[in-house]
């Protein structure tokens, strides 16, 4: 399949935005502060950061009665972890591929001292979680820049932005309910109409529903 000039030109801007990142630095989302690491996701080179963040905190006040546990795959600097439980989740779990990420999610949990109510995980998509824990909401800022080229070739920032043949998506969307809770439990992911390939990501959500 050949790639789509338009959205990927699009998605490799913003990458080279993102290289550009050389120091640690703050920024404020949804009214809280966080400390953003170079070579992990940066939320002010994409401005729909905010809004996701906003619609993560309203999914949490609508399990507030039962006190949410909240996975959250692609964590980055750990700041929607954060806000889940700033909102009223019993406790989240983190996870990212990028080390760096993890180290940086880290210190914003340390900000908050919520080392007793956030597990942060080195894992692809499910790959290091145990499918007997259950979560009421997972929840996935998803890489929707598609690439035609092995996910080996890539390098870490790159898969912050780029899913090599959307085969994380298939992942996930295959593999998620073995992990959400059975009694209400409800499956998110933040996709880009603009950036990402929609008719690849939904032919393959329909194929796996």
């Amino acid at each position: 399949m050949d790639e789509k000039p338009a959205y990927l030109e699009r998605t490799r801007n913003k990458l080279e935005h993102a290289k550009n990142v050389q120091e640690k630095f703050e920024m404020r989302l949804c009214s809280q502060d966080f400390v953003i690491y170079p070579n992990v996701f940066n939320p002010n080179i994409f401005f729909g950061t905010e809004f996701l963040g906003e619609e993560v905190i309203k999914l949490v006040l609508e399990f507030q009665m039962r006190q949410p546990k909240v996975l959250e795959i692609g964590t980055g600097a750990g700041y929607m972890a954060i806000l889940a439980v700033l909102n009223g989740a019993s406790h989240a779990t983190g996870t990212d591929i990028n080390r760096d990420a993890l180290k940086n999610a880290e210190e914003n949990v340390n900000k908050y001292n919520m080392q007793d109510r956030i597990t942060l995980k080195h894992s692809d998509v499910f790959d290091a979680l145990n499918s007997n824990d259950k979560y009421d909401i997972i929840f996935w800022n998803y890489p929707f820049g598609h690439v035609n080229k092995p996910v080996e070739e890539l390098e870490i920032l790159e898969r912050a932005l780029m899913d090599s043949f959307y085969k994380s998506l298939d992942q996930y969307l295959k593999s998620a309910n073995q992990y959400l809770n059975p009694d209400g439990g409800r499956l998110f992911i933040g996709f880009s109409i603009t950036a990402g390939y929609k008719q690849i990501s939904d032919d393959i959500a329909k194929n796996d529903n």
